[in-house]
């Protein structure tokens, strides 16, 4: 569930983005075919950063990459790899990553922001994403969602042993958690919910998404954060847990309202 700010946003850049690319190409009516196939291939990758974020970003700039090359090789096959084709790949590829890499990144910021902007009740201030109060506002929404378009929506609870921060003090601490808020939000999609539940308990909310899905998606955020902890020299092998758990609506709804009430009265 979108902020309507960012919805905004996201429908304000698309039109300007797209508008922006038909107007270059009406206005260079001798390019050739493929010259303009390769910069309609930018729209695609537009979509996928706004609604996606930096993942969308990851996966629409190789594609975009490779349909252009595709698109290419009759005309390296005849002329051969000559200094202007070249050039022209290497332009369109660092264009693509540009927009891909970099835009889905801040995209995924963008949101966030939004929020800390409408309503600074919504945000935690350690880690800049949402508190466990407005997760549970998110997760009531998304009920209501289904019951009107039966989409489904998931919830993950990542636990991080406390005992892997003792060490550290309390500014220490709140920069580690942080950081490990980065690293989960930035390898999420932009149309992923992520917040703070507790001291060490992250929450995401995967919407249009099952629970077997959103299991993929816990594993794979669990193995980062756990990286990142092995990076950071906090994490002891068999010693620091890290416990996933997986709500998925509709199989799981009372263990999903048991979990809205509890972030409800949440504060810390």
């Amino acid at each position: 569930m979108k902020h309507s700010k960012y919805a905004m946003f996201e429908l304000l850049v698309l039109i300007f983005g797209a508008g922006t690319v038909f107007v270059l190409i009406l206005s260079s009516p001798w390019q050739t075919p493929v010259e303009i196939t390769a910069q309609l291939l930018l729209i695609p990758i537009l979509v996928g950063v706004l609604h996606y974020g930096r993942k969308g970003g990851l996966v629409t700039f190789p594609l975009a990459s490779a349909v252009y090359l595709a698109i290419r090789v009759p005309d390296i096959i005849k002329i051969g790899l000559v200094g202007p084709i070249f050039q022209l790949l290497i332009v369109r590829v660092l264009v693509y990553g540009v927009v891909g890499i970099g835009g889905g990144m801040i995209c995924s910021r963008i949101k966030y922001l939004f929020a800390r902007l409408e309503r600074q009740d919504l945000i935690d201030d350690v880690t800049s994403l949402y508190n466990p109060n407005y997760l549970a506002q998110l997760i009531e929404r998304y009920e209501q969602e289904f019951k009107r378009y039966q989409n489904p929506f998931s919830v993950a609870i990542l636990k991080i042993d406390s005992k892997a921060f003792n060490k550290l003090k309390e500014a220490q601490l709140r920069t580690q958690l942080r950081e490990m808020g980065s690293t989960i939000r930035n390898n999420t999609r932009a149309v992923d919910e992520v917040g703070r539940v507790s001291n060490t308990e992250f929450g995401l909310i995967f919407p249009y998404t099952n629970a077997s899905r959103a299991t993929v998606a816990g594993k794979r955020i669990q193995k980062l954060v756990a990286n990142y902890l092995k990076k950071q020299r906090y994490f002891v092998e068999n010693d620091v847990k890290i416990r996933l758990e997986i709500f998925g609506y509709l199989d799981d709804k009372r263990r999903l309202r048991r979990l809205r009430r509890r972030l409800a009265t949440k504060a810390f």
